[in-house]
C-alpha cells in the first residue's frame, strides 16, 4: 500500500462520522430560532421608554405601532361629552393608555411566569378600574343635573 492511500485510511478511521440530515436540521433549526419574550434588562433602550409596551422586544414592527399608537393617544384629550362635561377626553386617554398595559402584561404574563408582569397587569387593571368609576359618577352627576 503506498504513503498516500495509508494517510487516507488513518484519516477516514479517525474522523467521526458524518451526522444524519435530521440532526443537522435540528441543530439549524436551533440557531435560527429566537426566544420570544426578552427580558427588559436585556434590551437596551432608554430606561423610561423601555418600560412600554411594545418596546421591550427586538421587534421593529411592534415598535412602530407603539409609537404610532402612543403618539395618537393624546389627540383623545381634546374629546368633549357636549358641553356638559368638556373633560371627557381626560377619561378615555387614561383608558387608552392602560389599556395595552393590561393586554401587553396579561399575554407577556401568561407566556412568562414572571410575577412582574402579573403586578403591571394588575396596577393598570386598578387604574382603569378608578377610572371608569370616576367616568360614572361624573356622567351620573350630569343625568341628576339634567333632570328636573
Amino acid at each position: 500500500m503506498s504513503k498516500s492511500k495509508m494517510k487516507k485510511k488513518v484519516l477516514a478511521a479517525n474522523t467521526p462520522p458524518e451526522e444524519p440530515k435530521q440532526k443537522t436540521k435540528q441543530k439549524a433549526k436551533q440557531k435560527r430560532e429566537r426566544k420570544k419574550w426578552t427580558k427588559m434588562r436585556d434590551f437596551q433602550y432608554i430606561k423610561p421608554v423601555k418600560l412600554l409596551p411594545g418596546f421591550r422586544t427586538g421587534k421593529h414592527w411592534k415598535r412602530i405601532v407603539a409609537l404610532v399608537y402612543f403618539s395618537l393617544t393624546p389627540f383623545s384629550l381634546v374629546l368633549r361629552f357636549g358641553e356638559a362635561m368638556p373633560y371627557f377626553g381626560v377619561f378615555v386617554f387614561i383608558t387608552l393608555l392602560t389599556l395595552p398595559f393590561m393586554i401587553c402584561s396579561f399575554a407577556t404574563y401568561m407566556n412568562t411566569r414572571d410575577k412582574f408582569y402579573a403586578k403591571e397587569a394588575l396596577i393598570a387593571a386598578a387604574i382603569f378600574a378608578a377610572d371608569n368609576i370616576a367616568l360614572t359618577y361624573c356622567l351620573n352627576n350630569i343625568l341628576q343635573q339634567l333632570q328636573p
